[in-house]
């Protein structure tokens, strides 16, 4: 599903991203963790076009993204969320996810595939992510779980083939994330690629199918989650003793 090989960036002196690669395949959940700083977030935005990268290609279902990504995220099959909430206190939470399913339709892969509007569409979504009873509610009536919640139900309107996690389970409870972590399941269930970042390793561990960990910008090894954490390079940089 999603190729990325040899994605290099810069900002001035600072090397943000060296040489990185690695996949992700349809139907599963593929993590990346790395210490503050290590080019995670960096990363997506690389993936979704927000930061235009130095060097390296981009490849989804075997086409290569190029220029221009960001305007066409929901053509291609992308959806992010980020660590910060991005909700509108005007509008439903209902509207907030038919706002996005509107920029779906307009696309020719919508069209190509019949969709439309769909409000009982977009009402199905709510109850997957457990808020169909707070379709009417505004952003602000909803506890911090449930907000993290309402942003992938917005991501799930433009029927991506890759959805992009920036750490949702971010001040989550154990509850919360234990609810977020079958909504994950679910998902990649259904054969959306995920790549989920994410510094709660329990998580990680009960979701990812492979491990990619970054450190100072590169993929310092990648496999499953007991192969990671067996790393000693992991283990260094997890501790704050890694060296450039």
């Amino acid at each position: 599903m999603l190729e990325v090989e040899g994605v290099s960036k810069h900002f001035g002196g600072l090397q943000a991203l060296q040489d990185v690669s690695f996949q992700a395949p349809a139907g599963a959940v593929t993590a990346i963790i790395g210490p503050n700083g290590a080019g995670k977030s960096t990363l997506l935005d690389c993936l979704t076009g927000l930061t235009d990268m130095d060097r390296g290609r981009v490849l989804l279902r075997g086409a290569a993204l190029g220029k221009g990504l960001l305007a066409r995220l929901v053509e291609v099959g992308i959806a992010r969320t980020f660590q910060n909430l991005r909700l509108f206190p005007s509008l439903s939470v209902l509207e907030h996810v038919l706002l996005a399913r509107h920029t779906f339709v307009r696309t020719a892969r919508a069209r190509a595939a019949g969709r439309g509007l769909q409000r009982e569409a977009c009402l199905e979504l709510l109850a997957r992510v457990g808020l169909a009873g707070k379709a009417r509610h505004g952003p602000d009536a909803l506890a911090y779980g449930e907000k993290r919640r309402l942003e992938i139900a917005r991501a799930l309107a433009t029927e991506p083939h890759l959805l992009l996690l920036d750490e949702p389970a971010a001040g989550a409870n154990a509850a919360e994330q234990q609810a977020l972590g079958t909504i994950i399941e679910n998902i990649a269930a259904e054969g959306t690629a995920v790549v989920l970042v994410e510094h709660h390793i329990e998580l990680v561990g009960r979701l990812a199918r492979s491990v990619v960990v970054l450190n100072f910008g590169q993929v310092v090894v990648t496999g499953t989650i007991g192969e990671v954490r067996a790393h000693p390079e992991v283990i260094s940089a997890y501790l704050g003793t890694a060296t450039h």
